[in-house]
Order: structure tokens, then sequence, then C-alpha cells
């Protein structure tokens, strides 16, 4: 395939929104964008197609990982918990954790061998450094703020993170969704990691409220994801496509939906490539 094709063509593509993850997506494994990727979604871009970055990082993080961008981009960052289109302006949508729900979710997870790790406005919070997310943090320049149990529990947080050892992780998941299911929404975002954001909030009902106020339905949206927490996303889209290196339960999910190449072969910006020159 031309790496060039999609900058050569005039023609308007059928569709009016793109909405992407991260890590595991768009993102090789390494968490940088390539050139190539970053052509064709400027070419999008400058087409009027309106382009979205949908994650679980936070927003300062999610952009520092978009920078070859010729455009400020849209980004839904901690699982929906946030919608902001500049770094600067005040968000667009803003959800967190009720204080009750939220602390009652850090004392069940005292119990399990989980760390954990809070993501608010002002960046993540933690009791104790996470041996899972120390050279992440280091790489990205950004400030982990660490706090006793009791201050844990005053933060505003978007979104909790729990991380640890796959087996550990499965068992608190199904034991979290049983507890908390009605008053969090609890997702997997790898085999390692759990994300919980407020109740009935996800990546694809924070794209739906965006788009619906730009006159965008997600019957007219393509969306590329790699893990659970892109599930209702995915569903939900006009053309939902999956990443060749996806998480297994979500090829099982969705064993119809359109593959993309993996993530470390450019597959997202492939794609797109390949449809908009079908």
């Amino acid at each position: 395939m031309d790496p060039h094709s999609c900058a050569n063509r005039t023609t308007r593509p059928p569709w009016r929104a793109v909405v992407i993850d991260l890590d595991g997506t768009l993102l090789d494994d390494q968490g940088r964008m390539s050139n190539y990727s970053a052509q064709v979604l400027d070419h999008l871009y400058r087409r009027e197609m309106k382009i979205i970055f949908a994650t679980g990082r936070l927003d300062a993080d999610a952009r520092r990982s978009l920078k070859k961008l010729a455009f400020t981009p849209t980004v839904v960052s901690c699982n929906g918990a946030l919608i902001k289109t500049e770094p600067l302006l005040p968000p667009e949508l803003e959800r967190t954790l009720a204080p009750a729900s939220s602390a009652r979710i850090l004392h069940f997870s005292q119990s399990v061998p989980l760390h954990v790790t809070l993501f608010s406005r002002a960046g993540w919070h933690a009791v104790t450094p996470n041996p899972y997310f120390a050279d992440y943090i280091a790489d990205s320049g950004l400030t982990c703020r660490y706090h006793s149990e009791a201050g844990l529990r005053n933060i505003k947080a978007f979104k909790i993170l729990l991380q640890g050892g796959v087996i550990a992780t499965e068992s608190a998941y199904a034991a979290l969704q049983n507890r908390f299911g009605k008053v969090a929404a609890v997702s997997r975002s790898s085999a390692q990691t759990i994300d919980i954001v407020s109740p009935n909030q996800n990546k694809m009902t924070a794209v739906r409220w965006f788009l619906a106020r730009q006159q965008v339905s997600l019957s007219q949206t393509i969306a590329f994801g790699d893990a659970m927490n892109d599930l209702e996303l995915l569903s939900s889209v006009g053309h939902g496509v999956v990443m060749a290196n996806a998480m297994p339960e979500l090829k099982l999910h969705l064993p119809k939906h359109p593959q993309a190449p993996p993530n470390h072969q450019h597959g997202v910006a492939r794609y797109l490539d390949q449809l908009f020159s079908s």
C-alpha cells in the first residue's frame, strides 16, 4: 500500500468522525505515534473529519503522545470521565467518582494485592510507588503525588486504576463488578489493569455526548480499540474496528467486527488509508 495514498485523494468519505484509542491501538508498543499515522490523521482533519482520541490516560499524558499532529486534538480521557478540546480550556465534560463510592472502593482495594492509582485534575495519586507504573511516570515528565490512605480518600478522582498480576486482577475484577457494579463503571484495559469511573460512564457515552453537540451520530463514526474498555464504543458506532493485537476477550465479544493490522505496524493508519481508497 502506498503510504501517501490517503494524502493524495480528494473525495469526501461517507463518515464524519473517527475515534481512536491510544495505547495498543494508535501508539506502538513504546507509546509512540508514527509519522505515517500523523500524516493520515492530519489529512482527514483537513477534510473536516472530526478526530477524537479516547483513552484511559490523563489528558496531559495523552497529549504528549500526540505532538506530531498538526492540529490540536479533542481528547476523551480517563475512560470518558473528562473531555477537552484544548489543553488550557475548561473541560467540555467532567465526571468524578462520588466520594462515598470512591471511599468504599478504596477500602476494598486494601484487601487485594493490587496497586492503586487515582487520576484527578492535579495528576496521579497513590500511597506508595507503583512498580508497574514507575518507569512510565519517569518517562512522562508528569508527577505522581503520594498520600496517606486517609488522604487518598479525599481526592476527587476521575478514575481509580488497579494494577497487578493477571490472576489477582481477574479475581478482583469479578469482585468489584459484584460489589460496586451499581455505583461505578468497572472495566479492564489490559490483563493486568482495572479502570473504575462513574456509573454509566465510558468512552462510548462520552463520545456520544460530545458528537451529539456537533450534530454527528455514532452511526456516522468509525472507532478503533484493543481492550475491553473499548467494548461499548466499538459495539455502538457505525464502523467499529478491533486491532489484531487486541485482548482475546474483546475479539470474543466482537467476532464479526473487522480487524486492523497490529498497533506496531501502523494498523489504524493503514486501515483508514485502505477504507478511504475503496
